[in-house]
């Protein structure tokens, strides 16, 4: 069953199992983590409200040949305390679902480029609110597991 709106419309229309979980072996904090897809690669990818950006994981990036003369500009973003420089990229991101269609959207991504292995400690991708969250309306049942969602435009 997917969450509704007093009127019957659908809040979301689609579902994906989560895992909460530290994002990696050095991380104290559990993080929601959801299967996705970066340009039909599948991953998974932690959500953070508090990130303005998608941030692509450089091993994702490597795997997918993200060229880093394609960014649309190229800036220094602060990672874990880290200042990184990348670039950010138009890619597609598809938000995996058990129930419900998939979700693909065209997102801006940074890219970090040339970073230490040990700041980045193998961090999945973080899924920002600016460039992504913010154009779905979502829901987090932490009893089932599930993250709803849907595009904002839907009703």
């Amino acid at each position: 069953m997917v969450l509704s709106f007093t009127n019957g419309k659908p809040f979301a229309t689609a579902w994906t199992p989560y895992e909460y979980r530290p994002a990696t072996n050095s991380d104290l904090t559990n993080r929601i983590i959801i299967p996705i897809e970066i340009e039909n690669f599948p991953t998974s990818a932690f959500i953070d409200t508090a990130s303005p950006y998608v941030v692509c994981s450089p091993e994702v990036a490597e795997v997918i040949a993200i060229d880093p003369s394609t960014a649309m500009q190229e800036i220094t973003y602060n990672i874990r305390g880290n200042r990184v420089r990348g670039g950010l990229h138009r890619l597609s991101l598809t938000i995996l679902a058990q129930q419900g269609n998939p979700l693909s959207i065209e997102s801006s991504v940074f890219v970090p480029y040339d970073i230490d292995k040990e700041v980045w400690d193998s961090y999945p991708t973080v899924l920002g609110l600016i460039t992504f969250l913010e154009s779905l309306r979502f829901a987090i049942d932490s009893f089932e597991e599930k993250f709803y969602f849907a595009l904002n435009s839907e009703s």
